[in-house]
């Protein structure tokens, strides 16, 4: 199951988001931002020393949330192309089994029934001061800055 997770990302979005920046007149591969350097390291430090219920609950808010937003638009695609595109890779069916299976994966090692192997506890996901604001403002800022400005 992870697997298949991982390669969505490292053979199907990685490439296209790339695909979509060298398109639009951006760099082939461009620095990571700080905002999305902080992100990342976040990820994969709260993945690395954590069990797999807290690695999933940190990373699957992206995945849940692009499934959600493609399933609903995916009828009726804007006319911008690289919107059209992006919609249709997460709007599609096989998406949205991923989304399910991973999160019905994440409800089996949360132990939301008390039957799991994780006691029922995701740790270690307390607000981070700061770095959150800065990744969900980054979305709105039209300028390219932190969207903390």
């Amino acid at each position: 199951m992870l697997t298949r997770f991982l390669t969505q990302i490292v053979e199907i979005e990685l490439p296209a988001n790339r695909s979509f920046l060298t398109r639009l007149g951006g760099a082939a591969d461009p620095a990571m931002a700080p905002t999305t350097y902080a992100y990342t390291r976040h990820l994969l430090d709260t993945a690395g020393r954590h069990d797999v219920a807290t690695g999933l609950a940190a990373v699957l808010p992206c995945q849940w949330s692009y499934g959600e937003i493609g399933v609903r638009l995916v009828d009726a695609p804007p006319a911008d192309p690289y919107y059209a595109e992006w919609i249709s890779m997460f709007g599609g069916g096989d998406y949205a089994v991923l989304v399910e299976q991973t999160t019905d994966l994440l409800d089996r090692y949360s132990n939301v029934d008390g039957r799991g192997p994780g006691g029922g506890v995701v740790h270690g996901l307390r607000p981070i001061d700061g770095v959150r604001a800065r990744v969900l403002g980054h979305g709105y800022a039209l300028d390219g800055s932190d969207g903390t400005a």
